[in-house]
């Protein structure tokens, strides 16, 4: 990475610079450490050597350096240098534990020449134009005559002859493609209200459950609604996908069993997931996000779980905190049963599999 150099430096003073990226009308603020680490960044791209070189200074912890490198990625203040770039537009192996993701590595194409084709109007318009003539077609063609929906399902097993043990893979596959289009989804429209960043990266759930993420700087987009919708992307994104489904195992389940029995299994996977991605007490959900956003509280479960903690030693609180406590209390209950929700069918479909 580098300082772009379109970069305009309007004023600074001992604490704050005020900067420009070309002829952009957007003011960017930042305090003169921020912009020296992100300049320093630039020269050694190392975060160790960064946090090294200004221990004396400021105490930085990594996060925060990913945090300030990811903002000046997505503002445009650091872009791809040139000579590099063959080396950093498309993979960087992570191997990362991240809350519930081991990272295994990221795909960035922010500021490249792909991403400014995606940010354009017309390619965005054209796309949605597409997309709602295909899903109008669809819809018709689904309403237009019987679905018969468990008589497809029946006919379409009985053409796959699938074993047990070989179900957990067709599981898997089915998440992963799933989870794929609804990322793509809250990516689509974060870059329809122009976001800065386009960064994927594929892990393991759990260390065990391959998973594709996207990773989007929503806390940028300054108005509430946008964030909120890119916060539904997702789902409005799972709702086209499914129906995508019934129409293909419709009219062609016969044709191509196997690839219709996948998106059975996908539909399947798609339901439970929306089950609980709309659960606003379930930390880190669509549903969640939206929920946080809309009554302008963006770490509200860290913040319920703090005051809970406090109850719990002190065992009083006041009046105002009863909801937040009364918010954690019911978010406790809600990861337990999609834990639960998640292992036991597992453990089961081990047990019946490999018993003798």
């Amino acid at each position: 990475m580098e300082i772009n150099k379109k970069l305009i430096i309007l004023s600074k003073t001992n604490d704050e610079v005020i900067l420009k990226i070309g002829k952009t009308d957007e003011i960017i603020k930042l305090s003169v450490i921020e912009l020296d680490i992100i300049k320093y960044y630039s020269e050694v791209d190392n975060n160790t050597k960064v946090i090294s070189h200004f221990k004396n200074i400021v105490e930085i912890i990594e996060d925060d350096l990913n945090t300030l490198i990811n903002k000046a990625k997505s503002l445009k203040i650091l872009v791809l240098n040139n000579k590099k770039y063959l080396k950093e537009y498309w993979i960087t192996s992570k191997l990362k534990r991240n809350k519930k993701i081991f990272e295994v590595f990221t795909i960035d194409f922010s500021g490249s020449y792909l991403e400014r084709i995606l940010e354009k109007k017309l390619i965005l318009k054209i796309i949605i134009s597409i997309a709602v003539m295909l899903l109008m077609f669809m819809i018709y063609n689904i309403a237009s005559s019987p679905l018969n929906f468990k008589q497809n399902y029946l006919e379409t097993l009985y053409a796959v002859p699938i074993k047990f043990k070989s179900l957990i893979g067709f599981i898997y596959l089915s998440a992963f493609i799933s989870v794929c289009f609804h990322e793509i989804g809250h990516y689509f429209f974060y870059k329809l209200f122009k976001g800065k960043t386009s960064i994927f990266g594929f892990g393991l759930l759990f260390f065990f459950l391959p998973i594709f993420y996207n990773k989007i700087l929503v806390s940028l987009i300054k108005e509430k609604k946008e964030k909120i919708i890119i916060n539904f992307g997702g789902m409005i994104f799972d709702l086209i996908f499914l129906i995508f489904l019934i129409f293909f195992t419709k009219n062609y389940h016969i044709l191509y069993p196997t690839i219709s029995f996948i998106c059975y299994v996908t539909m399947i996977s798609i339901c439970i997931r929306t089950f609980f991605n709309i659960n606003i007490f379930l930390p880190s959900t669509d549903g969640y996000f939206v929920f946080s956003d809309t009554i302008n509280k963006p770490n509200l479960f860290d913040y319920s779980n703090k005051l809970f903690k406090e109850f719990i030693k002190s065992r009083k609180t006041k009046a105002k905190n009863l909801p937040y406590i009364f918010y954690a209390v019911i978010g406790y209950l809600s990861i337990f049963i999609s834990w639960c929700f998640f292992f036991l069918p597992l453990i089961i479909y081990f047990y019946y599999a490999f018993k003798n």
